[in-house]
């Protein structure tokens, strides 16, 4: 896509998105006002108040975008992005190495080293999120194990530390009183629960992607050191 581009700016959809129709003149008008840059990431909006899985997977990142949270403190994923061309290219655009999940995230953190700011636009977007704790496993299990090879290239991209259980049960506790306050629904308290449920998942695959690297390795290292066959 990048090599391709002939416009000044990339805007990314999902396949799970819908924008408003103010989106993409508010994501130019903002890159334009602001040639420092790179990425700019729209706020989520939220979509489904009905479905408990769907509120509890919206609620964080609504708040986040209300409280102005440093964008390049949170680097900013393709999905409701728009990226400066020139800024992808100057670091070498997205590494193919990187497959499935996490790529959208390494050329982030190497554009925002490379002197380019990454903020939050005024625009907005609805996401469509898992209306069930099983898809919602399956999401996470897929971050874990794409996120791993982001990590295991650089470990400064991410701490691991934050994604651990623990961690994410007072990631939970601190977003649920917000949450109500935006809300207004009681369920939003289960969001230390579904905070762990999504650390366990994405821990189980992160350590399925490593085992799987190490399983690549000592396959390798035993083809290298496997003697010759005589003649």
């Amino acid at each position: 896509v990048v090599q391709n581009a002939s416009g000044e700016y990339i805007i990314w959809v999902d396949g799970d998105m819908i924008l408003p129709k103010d989106h993409v003149q508010l994501q130019v008008k903002f890159m334009d006002e602001n040639p420092k840059v790179g990425i700019g990431k729209a706020k989520y909006a939220i979509f489904s108040k009905e479905n408990v899985v769907a509120l509890l997977e919206d609620v964080p990142f609504i708040i986040l975008g209300l409280q102005n949270y440093p964008q390049a403190l949170k680097l900013a994923g393709t999905g409701g992005s728009i990226y400066r061309t020139n800024a992808v290219r100057q670091v070498g655009s997205f590494d193919d190495r990187l497959t499935g999940v996490g790529e959208d995230i390494d050329v982030a953190y190497r554009i925002m080293l490379n002197n380019w700011a990454i903020e939050r636009s005024p625009a907005s977007f609805f996401e469509l999120r898992e209306n069930s704790w099983r898809d919602l496993w399956k999401k996470y299990v897929w971050y874990g194990y794409g996120n791993f090879w982001v990590y295991r290239k650089n470990k400064e991209i991410f701490k691991l530390y934050k994604m651990i259980p623990p961690a994410s049960l007072i990631a939970g506790l601190l977003y649920s009183f917000p949450a109500y306050k935006l809300t207004g629904k009681k369920i939003v308290f289960l969001l230390p629960v579904h905070f762990i449920f999504k650390s366990v998942a994405w821990s189980y695959g992160f350590i399925k992607a490593y085992f799987r690297c190490n399983s690549i390795k000592n396959r390798l290292l035993g083809n290298k050191n496997e003697a010759p066959k005589s003649k």
